[in-house]
Formats: C-alpha cells, sequence, structure tokens
C-alpha cells in the first residue's frame, strides 16, 4: 500500500473569491492583513473605550465642552452623544442604541431650586450638591438606577437626572456623572 503525501494547505487568514466561498480562498497578502488588523483594533478601541471605567461614560482623556444658548457649559468626555434640549443636553454613551442596559444622563439649567426631598449630600471639587439615589428592580437589562443631582450656581441652578439600568448586583458609582456637575458652570 503505497501512502500519498498529503497536500499542503497554507495556513493563515483567506479571502473567499468564489460565489460558494468554498475551495476557492486566496490567502490574503501582507499590507491587506496589516490593514485589517489595525482595522480590527481600532473597532475594539471604540467599542471597549467609553466603557473603561466600570461602564461609565468616563471623562479622562479628551472631552468636548459643550455650550448651551441658555448659558449652561458643561465638559465630557469626547465621543459622547449629545443632544440639545430646551434647557441643556441629553447625552448617552456612544452605541447606546444597540446596548443591552439603558445608561442616559440629563442636565439643564433651571431658574427655581429642584422641588422634593433631598436627603443626601455630597462634596466634589470643593462644591456641595444635593441629591437623592433611587433604585428599581429592572428587567432584562438589570438593575435600574435614577440619581437626581443638583447645586447652586448664582442665582441659578443646575439640575442632573441619571437614568442607569445595568446587569450585576454592583450599584454604579456615577463617577463621571458627578465630574460632571461638578464642573458645570453658567456663563451669563
Amino acid at each position: 500500500m503505497k501512502i500519498e503525501p498529503s497536500r499542503k494547505v497554507p495556513v493563515g487568514p483567506y479571502i473567499s473569491t468564489g460565489a460558494s466561498g468554498l475551495g476557492s480562498a486566496k490567502p490574503l497578502t501582507p499590507p491587506f492583513e496589516a490593514h485589517m488588523h489595525a482595522l480590527l483594533l481600532l473597532v475594539i478601541a471604540l467599542l471597549i473605550g467609553p466603557f473603561q471605567s466600570g461602564c461609565s461614560n468616563g471623562t479622562s482623556g479628551a472631552t468636548a465642552h459643550l455650550t448651551h444658548p441658555n448659558g449652561l457649559s458643561i465638559s465630557v468626555a469626547a465621543g459622547i452623544n449629545h443632544t440639545e434640549t430646551a434647557h441643556g443636553f441629553q447625552l448617552r454613551p456612544p452605541l447606546s442604541g444597540s446596548m443591552r442596559g439603558i445608561s442616559e444622563t440629563n442636565i439643564q439649567r433651571t431658574s427655581r431650586r429642584p422641588e422634593g426631598d433631598w436627603p443626601e449630600q455630597r462634596k466634589v471639587n470643593g462644591q456641595t450638591m444635593y441629591y437623592r439615589l433611587e433604585e428599581f428592580h429592572g428587567g432584562s437589562g438589570g438593575e435600574e438606577y435614577e440619581l437626581t443631582a443638583w447645586k447652586q450656581v448664582g442665582g441659578s441652578y443646575i439640575l442632573l437626572n441619571v437614568y442607569r439600568q445595568q446587569e450585576g448586583t454592583r450599584r454604579p458609582e456615577f463617577k463621571s456623572d458627578w465630574e460632571i456637575l461638578a464642573r458645570a458652570r453658567i456663563a451669563d
């Protein structure tokens, strides 16, 4: 019995050139392979970048400065989706529409002190902020949390409302949201 040597099959990334994709693969050329690798790394960085600090929209690195016609001025991490509202901004992390949990931050300027009870105080960068945190039993996206906080700036108030839904047992820290509120200014 004569044993035929097996046909050598090149090892490495391939691209199909035939309609069926079967038996018609050609090895990728090194420049194309390098470009695909670089593109893959870029996509990964864009997808996980906003979530490096515990699934928050951290403000480390590059920032975007937003100023509303009413004088409210905020700084957020570059890449955060923002929409101007009647009195401020709505902020969402990149790809928030495709995420299982929900994350939304609203910040606005108001001329009246926010109504209701404010059982908690927190000092951030020497500023006193009043807040309340509510927790709700969530659905398939995890537990739901709502942070409402405000600070006084001159005769006006800056009100922050954060809605976050996340899986797991850890309560969100809202670190980047506290930083957004601490850095918020009113320029009249």
